[in-house]
Parts: C-alpha cells; sequence; structure tokens
C-alpha cells in the first residue's frame, strides 16, 4: 500500500471526480478502438448517426456522424489489392435514389408489399432465409487480401450480437452472387462493405475501413428500428428516469476548486450514488432484463468502491493505489457490453 501525496490526491479527485457524472453511468460505451476513423454509414432516411436522420444522442452515434461525409474509398493498400464490385439491379432491398453525381452505397425502406416473392428468397442461403425478418443480420463481404479488409474483418468478429438478436457472417467476396437479391439492392461496390439489414429489411451500409464502434452503432440503429424496449418495457423506463434524476442531480453540484472543496465534492457525489444504488435495488427487472439488472449492480458495486478510495484520498487516508487502478479498470470491462445492452434497449440517459 502507498500513500498518495497531496499534490497527486488533488489531481487524482479532480481527474477522477469530476468525471462522476461518465462513471455514473455517463461514461461513453463500446470499444475504445478510435485510431482511424470509421466508415462512412449510408445515408438511410430517419437512422441516427447519418447526416439524413435525427442527431445521435449516444457516443456511438455521434463517432458515426462525425464520420458522415467522409470519403467512403479505402486506402491505398486497398486499391492495390483491387476493389471488387457488383453491378446494382432491383432486389430483396432497394437503393435510395441519390442526387449525387457518383454512386453512393445508400439503402431506403422498400415500398409497401416489396418483399420479395418466395422464388427471390429460395436464391438465398439457408442461414440467410432462415434470420431475415426475424434477426438484424449483419453481413460483410471481403478479400481479406487488402489493410483495410484485415482490419475491418478482426473488428466485425467482435461485433456486438444482443445474445442472440443479431446475427453476422463474413462472405468472401467471390461468393458474393449467392446473396444476388441482397447485395444488388444495396449496390456493393468494394470491398470491405458492411451490410447491416434490420428486421423489416432496412439496409445501412458501411464502406471501407470499418472501426468497431461504427459498427456496433449500425447493429444498435438496426435493433432499435424495429423495436425499442425502453418504451413499452416498465422497469426500463423507471431505470432510464432514475438515471437522468441522479445525473441532473450530480450536475447541479458546484464544480471544486479547493481542496477543501474536493472533500465536500467527493462526499456529496458518494451521496448521490448511494442513492441510484437505492433505487436501482428497488426495481423489479422482467425475466428478459434479470442479466441486464446484475450487469447494472455490478458496475455501481465497483464504482461504490472507487468511490471509497477517492474519498479516502480525499480525507488524507491511505490508498493503495495498485488496487485502485485494477478496481478502475474492472469497471471498464464491465461497462462496454453492459452499455451496449442500454443502447440497444433505447437508454439514453443511463449512457
Amino acid at each position: 500500500m502507498s500513500q498518495i501525496s497531496p499534490p497527486m490526491r488533488i489531481i487524482l479527485v479532480g481527474a477522477v471526480v469530476l468525471a462522476a457524472a461518465w462513471v455514473l453511468f455517463l461514461k461513453p460505451g463500446g470499444s475504445t478502438d478510435t485510431a482511424t476513423p470509421a466508415a462512412t454509414p449510408a445515408a438511410t432516411p430517419g437512422l441516427a448517426g447519418t447526416a439524413n436522420g435525427p442527431k445521435a444522442k449516444t457516443g456511438l452515434g455521434r463517432a458515426v456522424q462525425a464520420a458522415h461525409g467522409a470519403s467512403d474509398k479505402s486506402d491505398a493498400a486497398n486499391a492495390a489489392a483491387g476493389s471488387q464490385t457488383s453491378p446494382p439491379a432491383t432486389g430483396a432491398v432497394k437503393p435510395s435514389t441519390s442526387a449525387a453525381t457518383t454512386p453512393q452505397p445508400a439503402t431506403t425502406t422498400p415500398a409497401a408489399g416489396a418483399k420479395p416473392a418466395d422464388a427471390l428468397l429460395a436464391k438465398l442461403p439457408k442461414w440467410l432465409q432462415k434470420n431475415l425478418d426475424h434477426k438484424v443480420v449483419a453481413l460483410m463481404f471481403t478479400n481479406d487480401k487488402a489493410a483495410d479488409d484485415r482490419r475491418t474483418h478482426q473488428a466485425f468478429k467482435r461485433a456486438y450480437t444482443a445474445h442472440g438478436k443479431v446475427v453476422i457472417r463474413s462472405v468472401p467476396v467471390t461468393k458474393i452472387s449467392r446473396y444476388g437479391p441482397v447485395t444488388q439492392g444495396v449496390n456493393v461496390q468494394q470491398t470491405p462493405t458492411i451490410m447491416v439489414i434490420d428486421r423489416d429489411r432496412h439496409a445501412n451500409t458501411l464502406v471501407g475501413y470499418s472501426s468497431l464502434d461504427s459498427i456496433n452503432q449500425a447493429i444498435i440503429d438496426g435493433l432499435l428500428a424495429t423495436d425499442q424496449p425502453v418504451k413499452h418495457v416498465a422497469y426500463l423506463r423507471k431505470l432510464e428516469g432514475t438515471c437522468s434524476d441522479v445525473r441532473d442531480d450530480l450536475f447541479a453540484l458546484t464544480p471544486p476548486s479547493t481542496q477543501k472543496a474536493y472533500v465536500h465534492y467527493v462526499d456529496r457525489a458518494i451521496v448521490r450514488l448511494d442513492r441510484l444504488d437505492a433505487k436501482v435495488a428497488a426495481l423489479t427487472p422482467p425475466v428478459a432484463y434479470r442479466g441486464v439488472d446484475r450487469q447494472v449492480k455490478k458496475v455501481l458495486a465497483v464504482d461504490s468502491k472507487i468511490f471509497g478510495s477517492l474519498k479516502a484520498a480525499a480525507h488524507g487516508n491511505t490508498v493503495d493505489t495498485v488496487a485502485f487502478r485494477a478496481t478502475a479498470k474492472k469497471d471498464d470491462k464491465l461497462w462496454g457490453p453492459l452499455s451496449l445492452d442500454l443502447a440497444a434497449a433505447g437508454l439514453d440517459e443511463c449512457r
């Protein structure tokens, strides 16, 4: 165990406590895979995170939205390996009409009653026939030769599957003809291309290199397009309201500027964390969300340990800095999957 010196204590409390809102369900969710800009999502009307959709509220949504308008071409490595193309045609998913002079890999909602006939569906691989209209399907077309393809493929394999509600499958571009009713409709122009098809057959495409964050955002958008659980599950609405109340309460605190103020700030933040613990403990989750409830409580328990260490440091007591860092690392590890589950349920305030 080591004693945190007064200067270090101020830095620690200032850096972490001022980010208390981040700890109390306001942390950015998902992967930290942000070294390279994400691929541009297709401009699907009404889709969060795109130019034509509503302004994104989540960290993932803002990440994708910020990337909109960037080049949809792969880097030089992709050009050297040779991108694959597919001629546009009418299929299960129809492209939108773009005013741009160059082709855009964009799709929109098919016209009413435009779902393909059984004969058209029969041309698709059996696994896709089985899952189409029942689950969100994420397809990645790749040649696995260029740098963009390999890096995107690594991220794609770790994509969020929503506990079985999402099916992900990578497809060699040499087998693209087997997916004609889908790929012809969205005009797959190059690799890597990721298609995320929701349960109403609306498609969103990511062209070129895609980070794990941008892939997960497209998948979450696909899930929310046909179902937003927070709107019809009482437990989730109550959890959302609880997060909102605590967040507003925490933001009402005056940011500390002195050592004495840091002590007071930490103490008051802990009171609010305890209040959140009590409110969450009082909620009764339905069977389908017991897993989420357990994860929320695990994160809160770890956060309580973190704030306990902050309180000890603020009051000049000994803190095991190694244990503190280990606890913070555990918090990050737990938060990653939980943030995706919260996003998929349509919760904004708890993120």
